[in-house]
């Protein structure tokens, strides 16, 4: 049956406001504190061809065995950044944004969702799903999410062979990141509920022996990767590690209000229109998202999975929440302000999309299309590093790492990074990302292990407990971050001029942005 001309025009009006909204939101991003660090193991394996089987960053670790499971990501990462800079990484995040939405419409369409409801999903997914999309390995597992719910639905609605491209996903979401555990745990939901519903068919046999087949050549297809089996010894490693001290990892009522009020709307409205539907079918959909709700209730880091399952258990089920209150919906007389409610959210979406692209353009020329917080990162105090010439061994924290070795290496090696827990011992994590309240705590940094050079925030504890040592110099400071040397030989001719080397008023980083890489 042909669509109503009002109908086409109501979806035309509304691929123009979703369009203008993805644009306004994929222009710009600031940067992650692990970018610097992917980018630099990326380059380097495109440099020499292999990847590196052993830590050649940090002076705590050197020469330790490194699992890296996000070494695709990172060649992604860097072969885009070698060819088109900031551009080419910017356009690679929209290319995964513009899939994974790809993925979200495929499922609006075969639910047949109206207009008004698509605009409204669209609203809330595209201006926050992408405040997630941080050019880190996990957006590959967000997009390579998406298209699993995609595939398990094809297959629920009788499309048998859809589920033989899946081993095929793993392969690549293996290798991009180890997220890919989160697809197999949904797969398998979804596969028991596959099975169940085959029970009754007179070819159950076959069928069961199709999906268990299909779950197997999953499993295997992660095998697939530069490291065999020794990844999954890394991945069960992760998957039961404690992470009290990473904020992203806790409780996401401890995060920003923004982070909470996402992840409520993203359970709240699918769980109400759930519960007014009959709820019939799908019974691993909602399983899934059940599950996925109370892991990113644990873990904000889960918020994104929450997001796109409760997008899916939305479009599904909201037609069925419309048709259950059909009498309200086809009332006449409330008929023309919804036409002009929905005229209405067009037309805020569009001028809303248009104003944050404007603010995001005029950003961009003043700080870059991937912007560095220098209130955050040490940018002054690292730029005073290299261009100084000062090498060594350096502590400089956990979130600091990366960013300090991208600009310092290899002349510099950092204490820890990112990869704390690929490649540290726990010790070494454990300082890097504590608190450092304890005397024997700060006492180990200095005296443990070999370092040389101390970059720690300028109003920190450990700052003032430095500056009460006499093995250590502060030769800098910048109210940002300040810059310790010990005193040996080497440093000398920085050591004498230090009651000189306060480079910048204190405070002067707040709220400035610098272009990447800072």
């Amino acid at each position: 049956m042909p669509m109503p001309v009002h109908h086409k025009t109501a979806w035309r009006w509304v691929a123009g406001a979703v369009l203008c909204l993805f644009v306004a939101n994929v222009w710009r991003v600031e940067a992650d504190a692990d970018l610097w660090g992917h980018l630099r193991f990326g380059l380097e394996s495109l440099s020499t061809g292999k990847l590196a089987a052993t830590d050649p960053y940090s002076y705590t670790a050197a020469g330790a065995a490194w699992t890296n499971h996000e070494w695709l990501s990172e060649l992604m990462l860097a072969g885009s950044y070698r060819l088109g800079g900031v551009r080419g990484l910017i356009l690679l995040r929209a290319g995964l944004l513009a899939l994974t939405f790809a993925g979200l419409g495929v499922l609006v369409w075969r639910r047949t969702l109206s207009p008004a409801a698509t605009l409204g999903l669209a609203l809330f997914m595209i201006t926050f799903l992408p405040e997630f999309y941080r050019l880190r390995p996990q957006m590959f597992t967000y997009t390579a999410f998406t298209w699993l719910i995609v595939i398990c639905d094809q297959h629920g609605a009788g499309r048998r062979w859809g589920l033989v491209v899946l081993p095929w996903l793993f392969v690549a979401w293996c290798n991009f990141h180890a997220g890919f555990v989160a697809g197999l745990g949904v797969f398998g939901i979804h596969s028991c509920m596959f099975a169940w519903q085959a029970r009754n068919l007179p070819n159950r046999r076959q069928e069961w022996c199709f999906l268990a087949a299909v779950m197997l050549a999953c499993i295997l297809a992660t095998v697939c990767n530069p490291y065999g089996l020794r990844y999954w010894r890394y991945v069960l490693f992760a998957i039961t590690l404690s992470r009290p001290e990473i904020t992203e990892w806790g409780p996401v009522w401890n995060h920003h209000p923004v982070v909470l009020a996402c992840y409520l709307t993203s359970v709240l409205a699918p769980a109400v229109v759930w519960l007014a539907s009959t709820r019939r079918g799908a019974v691993a959909e909602t399983a899934a998202f059940a599950l996925v709700a109370y892991l990113a209730a644990a873990h904000a880091r889960h918020v994104p999975f929450a997001m796109l399952l409760g997008a899916a258990v939305f479009i599904r089920r909201w037609p069925e929440f419309c048709r259950s209150i059909a009498g309200f919906l086809a009332d006449r007389t409330i008929a023309i302000p919804r036409a002009f409610a929905f005229a209405l959210l067009v037309l805020l979406v569009g001028l809303g999309g248009a104003s944050k692209l404007t603010r995001e353009v005029v950003a961009c020329q003043n700080e870059g299309a991937l912007a560095v917080q220098a209130d955050l990162y040490p940018v002054d105090a690292v730029s005073f590093l290299a261009r100084e010439h000062i090498e060594g061994n350096l502590y400089c924290g956990f979130n600091w790492g990366e960013f300090c070795l991208w600009h310092l290496a290899p002349g510099s090696r950092v204490f820890c990074d990112g990869r704390y827990e690929t490649v540290y011992p726990a010790d070494v994590s454990r300082l890097a990302l504590g608190p450092l309240v304890t005397e024997n705590d700060r006492r180990a940094i200095l005296e443990q292990y070999p370092t040389e050079i101390l970059l720690v925030p300028s109003a920190s504890p450990l700052a003032e407990w430095l500056a009460a040592r006499h093995d250590v110099v502060a030769v800098y400071d910048d109210g940002m971050a300040r810059l310790f040397l010990k005193r040996i030989d080497r440093f000398e001719p920085w050591i004498s001029t230090a009651p000189n080397a306060r480079q910048q008023a204190a405070g002067s980083a707040s709220g400035r942005h610098v272009p990447f890489p800072g």
